[in-house]
Order: structure tokens, then sequence, then C-alpha cells
């Protein structure tokens, strides 16, 4: 697995700087990004004017290809709950209308649900769990 892990890591890092590579009339913002859930999973996303491709690695048959044209990805929505104060935070779900975030705030275990395809991950709502 750690041999799988490092040649993903090494493929989008590759395929990171070929996408940075591309001058400001080919490409838009190009945007790389990897993360860990905190259960044993997590992944690599390479995306370019908020379409992103990602590759993620999971315990119990979790992972996959992703090809994402959402406006709102996993990485802003974990910065949006991080500006709302939520700490300890992961990924729970993601929908194709919906993006929830699991963490805590003040102490107090909180699900923060937000908009998909919104600009800057709209907040739908926050419960209190």
């Amino acid at each position: 697995m750690t041999s799988l892990r490092t040649a993903l890591a090494a493929a989008l890092v590759a395929a990171g700087t070929l996408v940075s590579s591309f001058s400001p009339a080919q490409a838009g913002d190009p945007s790389f990004g990897i993360y860990f859930d905190g259960h044993g999973g997590g992944g690599a996303v390479l995306g370019v004017d908020g379409i992103e491709v990602g590759i993620g690695f999971g315990h119990g048959g979790g992972g996959g290809i992703v090809i994402d044209g959402a406006k709102c990805s996993r990485f802003e929505a974990l910065d949006k709950a991080a500006s709302l104060g939520v700490y300890n935070r992961y990924v729970k779900s993601v929908g194709s209308k919906h993006i929830v975030v699991r963490g805590k705030l003040a102490g107090d275990k909180v699900e923060v649900v937000m908009k998909r395809k919104s600009a800057h991950c709209t907040v739908k709502d926050v419960y209190y769990i």
C-alpha cells in the first residue's frame, strides 16, 4: 500500500508540474491537493478551472478515480469549515448537491452542509450532533 501511495503522489506531482507549466492564455486556475480523511483514506486531486480529477484510496473498498466538474471541492469545503472555527474536521460525504464536513465547534460535534455547486461553498446548514 505504501508503494501505491508513493506512486500516486509522484504521478500527481508530475501532472501538477505539467499543468502549472501552461501559459496563462491556455489554462485558467490550476490547482493541486493531497488530502487525508483521518480514517485511513485520502487521495490527491488535480484541477483546472474548477474541473477536478482525483484518485482516492481508503479502507473498506473506498477509493477510485473521480472526475468532478462542480465548483465546491473537498479542499474548499474543509477550508470553509476551518474559517467557521470547526476543528478536527473531515469530509463525511460528497453528493451531487451537497458536501458534508464533520468536526468539532467549541467542543461540540457538528456537521456542516455546504452547497456543492456554489462558487465559494455556501453553507446551507450547521447541525449539532
